[in-house]
């Protein structure tokens, strides 16, 4: 017979035994939903990844502001949702990825590669006048220039220094400047122009409540934050948010923005302001002094009427610009629009100027403008470049840009908004 305590012995080890294998079985049970998990957050991720590439590719036939559901594999549990909407003078693209009972969502901004003249490091109207370069100025990339070509002159003392007046193709410029794409401009001088009712029925998110952040998604409605009178910036604000006003907005150097668009007849970035932004306006632009204004940012100057004041950009000393500048004239009269880029300046992107351009600093990118200009405290030159870098050349193969001038039809993403 055995004894009692064996008995026990016995008992106490096949419960270990028990305790072990059920054990075990939890182990295999939550490794094979762990596995199953990753399975399936690797589907959608590939399925959101298909979805962003079916954006781009059909991006020309998508109409704006609709929705467009595609079931990927026909097996009615893989399926995207794509859609695509304006923000200022960008595209932005929404994909949301649902498998089974698993959903995730992308937002990017969507640009496209320079093409054509767009391409170019300098692109001078032809008005019957050469070019004339001065100091150390540099400009490398193929150039259209009026029929009278680039010479070298003399500047306050300034001889040009360098050894080829262009390093890159001269190709003849036309009388007239390539168009601006008008709908996104267009589209903004509705902004500019409409009263604040009809501005906040399309852009219909609530006011945010006190606070230092405002984050608001590009899924949601835009944000409108508005003023009749000056308004003052000094927070922060990120995503789909509308800054207006219907006199002047102040951008403190403490405030950071993110993603945002800027509308006011008169705009003011103060010295040392960081962030990226969208910013349209009316009659002036006045970008501070040690500013870093991040890619892909937008500034736009437009006249759509008759001013006795000069519509105009100025972006000051020392500050760095990446993205897009432009000024657009609906009428064509002596008061044409200016932008100016002081001293010290750097800029990778490029400059539209339907008007006046004076260029004291250095681009990596391209200039497209109908006459520049040069205030020195001796003269005022017209088609005169002093001690100015242009170079298309180093403008990174990566860089992309808004539809808004000739660009390749192959979409891309410019920057992941999410």
């Amino acid at each position: 017979m055995l004894k009692a305590s064996t008995l026990i012995m016995v008992t106490v080890i096949a419960l270990i035994i028990a305790v072990l294998s059920a054990c075990l079985i939890l182990v295999a049970f939550n490794y094979k939903l762990y596995i199953l998990k990753n399975q399936h957050e690797q589907t959608i991720e590939l399925n959101c990844t298909s979805g962003v590439n079916l954006l781009l590719s059909i991006y020309s036939s998508l109409p704006y502001n609709e929705s467009k559901t595609v079931d990927l594999y026909g097996m009615q549990n893989d399926s995207v949702i794509i859609k695509k909407s304006k923000w200022g003078i960008f595209d932005i693209g929404i994909v949301k990825a649902v498998h089974r009972d698993i959903e995730t969502i992308r937002i990017f901004q969507i640009g496209s590669k320079p093409a054509g003249v767009t391409k170019s490091a300098i692109y001078l109207v032809d008005d019957g006048n050469s070019l004339a370069v001065a100091g150390n100025t540099s400009i490398i990339g193929t150039c259209f220039l009026p029929e009278r070509g680039v010479r070298s002159t003399q500047i306050s003392g300034f001889n040009y220094t360098g050894s080829k007046l262009v390093n890159g193709v001269v190709k003849r410029s036309s009388r007239k400047l390539p168009e601006i794409s008008k709908d996104p401009v267009e589209d903004i001088i509705g902004l500019l122009e409409s009263d604040t009712a009809t501005i906040r029925k399309e852009y219909n998110g609530t006011h945010p409540a006190e606070g230092d952040s405002v984050f608001q998604s590009f899924v949601s409605p835009g944000l409108v934050i508005y003023q009749a009178g000056p308004l003052v910036i000094d927070k922060t604000f990120t995503g789909r948010v509308l800054i207006k006003s219907d006199t002047i907005v102040v951008v403190e150097s403490e405030a950071r923005l993110c993603d945002v668009m800027i509308i006011a007849p008169d705009i003011i970035i103060s010295s040392g302001f960081r962030g990226n932004l969208q910013a349209y306006a009316t009659d002036t632009i006045a970008i501070g002094e040690n500013c870093v204004l991040e890619y892909p940012s937008s500034l736009g100057i437009i006249k759509s009427e008759f001013s006795e004041r000069q519509p105009s950009i100025t972006v000051g000393k020392g500050t760095l610009y990446s993205g897009f500048i432009f000024s657009y004239q609906r009428t064509d009269d002596i008061r044409k629009t200016l932008i100016r880029m002081d001293t010290d300046t750097r800029m990778h992107g490029q400059i539209y100027s339907d008007g006046y351009l004076e260029l004291k600093g250095s681009i990596i990118g391209g200039v497209m403008c109908k006459k520049t200009i040069l205030n020195t405290p001796s003269s005022f030159y017209e088609n005169h470049l002093l001690n100015v870098s242009i170079d298309n050349a180093s403008l990174s193969p990566e860089y992309l840009m808004p539809a808004i001038l000739e660009t390749s039809e192959r979409k891309g993403i410019m920057k992941w908004l999410y």
